[in-house]
């Protein structure tokens, strides 16, 4: 079984249940990216080494999502499915109101449970509550729209459900140990140095 983590234990293939089988539309640019991710995994000296890392994962995550959507997005057939796929509708739509406030029962609901039964299953198939899968769910996203636009920190707050942007900082430098404008800023240098890579080059 496949698993690509989002940070926190939230797994992207609990969130959307893709089919065992993924065919791509671009094969080598797919090849081309892992080898990528290859020499960068060897080249320990490189300064952004933990920044390219989970850029190359998440590129091609990114494919092999996007072509299986376009395929139609067939679902992983239920006897292949885990404990965890139970709640996929619920993470669906935590990912999708993270900018409201989202109440125990509001989830509990997608699943017809008591909040406090729900409570304690979720935690037993994620190792987490829902209140820190939601958490998680804001910090990712909030990463994407540091690395993929220029909204200001009022937007970002409003985005990821935090409300006010005094707190964003705090709230963000706690979660992910730098704050937004230094992630920022390594995130646009690494895009930057991902277009001029040479993936010839063994040492990266």
């Amino acid at each position: 079984m496949l698993e690509a983590s989002l940070g926190e234990g939230t797994d992207i293939f609990r969130l959307n249940r893709v089919s065992p089988v993924v065919t791509l539309t671009c094969p080598h640019r797919f090849s081309e990216t892992f080898a990528a991710l290859g020499l960068m995994w060897k080249s320990h000296s490189h300064p952004f080494r933990d920044l390219y890392l989970p850029s190359y994962v998440e590129y091609l995550v990114a494919m092999v999502l996007s072509d299986w959507h376009e395929a139609g997005a067939s679902p992983r057939p239920v006897e292949l499915c885990a404990i965890q796929d139970q709640f996929a509708e619920v993470i669906q739509f935590m990912a999708e109101h993270l900018g409201e406030e989202i109440r125990l029962a509001d989830l509990a609901t997608q699943v017809h449970l008591h909040p406090n039964y729900f409570h304690r299953v979720f935690k037993h198939a994620y190792g987490m509550t829902p209140q820190h899968m939601l958490r998680s769910l804001r910090l990712s996203t909030a990463r994407t729209l540091l690395e993929t636009t220029d909204d200001p920190v009022e937007s970002l707050a409003l985005r990821c459900g935090i409300g006010d942007a005094r707190y964003f900082s705090p709230w963000f430098r706690q979660g992910v140990g730098t704050s937004h404008r230094t992630y920022r800023a390594r995130s646009r240098e690494v895009a930057h140095s991902y277009l001029s890579i040479d993936l010839s080059d063994s040492t990266v």
